[in-house]
């Protein structure tokens, strides 16, 4: 009976095999990241179809126009860009003029690590791109929110079980007023800013005493309304260039 020697593995191969299997290890790991941020960027795009979708179709049901309001005060980790509602500026006194925010429906939160970026990053919102050079490339999400600060000491009520109107504690004490949609659903322009017609998000982390740090642009995602209000979705950088 004829035998075959055994060959064992050189030093070589096993330095070989030990390499691919730790090129594969953070192939692996990398997917895992990207696949964590992918389903957040995908439900932070489906919060965003959700606002849209409410809006308009609350402003037609109640025949006043409607806003997607975004939390606003950075000294609130929790919600700062994260928490957002829909909103109409309504008459509450009875006098023929409005006077304070009414919230309808549910409030909506982000995914955490996923935040509304705003038009003017970094003036009047506490927030920066970890590469610089990726803001500035977004010149249409810049141009579309010019000169837009957030509103401060802004009144919010609801009614009580009596009918009522009275203070609503559930609204934020500084809010980003955004798009804004007429009873037949179109979008109007607000006051004293420049028509918003697109809402964006991206990933990043809150940092001390300087609000939110966005990751790369690359990571965006978001909607881009036509007059009419339909949305369209936006998933690549260069859908914002």
């Amino acid at each position: 009976m004829k035998r075959f020697p055994h060959r064992a593995f050189t030093l070589i191969e096993l330095l070989v095999v030990i390499a691919v299997i730790g090129i594969l290890a953070a192939s692996i790991g990398i997917a895992l990241r990207d696949g964590d941020r992918g389903p957040a960027l995908q439900a932070a795009q489906s919060n965003l179809s959700s606002l849209v979708g409410a809006a308009r179709a609350q402003a037609a049901l109640d025949g006043i126009n409607s806003t997607v309001l975004i939390w606003a005060d950075d000294t609130d980790v929790e919600t700062y860009l994260r928490r957002a509602c829909v909103a109409q500026f309504r008459d509450t006194n009875a006098d023929g003029t409005a006077d304070a925010w009414v919230i309808q429906g549910d409030l909506v939160d982000l995914p955490r690590g996923v935040f509304f970026v705003p038009g003017d990053l970094g003036a009047n919102f506490p927030a920066k791109w970890s590469n610089a050079t990726d803001w500035n490339s977004l010149t249409k999400t810049k141009s579309q929110v010019a000169s837009n600060a957030p509103s401060a000491g802004l009144t919010f009520k609801r009614e009580d079980a009596t009918g009522a109107w009275v203070v609503d504690p559930a609204g934020p004490s500084k809010a980003y007023v955004t798009i804004a949609f007429d009873t037949y659903g179109n979008l109007v322009s607000k006051q004293g800013a420049n028509q918003v017609d697109q809402l964006a998000v991206g990933t990043g982390e809150i940092q001390p005493l300087q609000g939110v740090l966005f990751n790369s642009a690359d990571s965006l995602r978001g909607l881009k309304l036509s007059i009419y209000g339909m949305p369209m979705v936006l998933n690549e950088k260069t859908a914002f260039e």
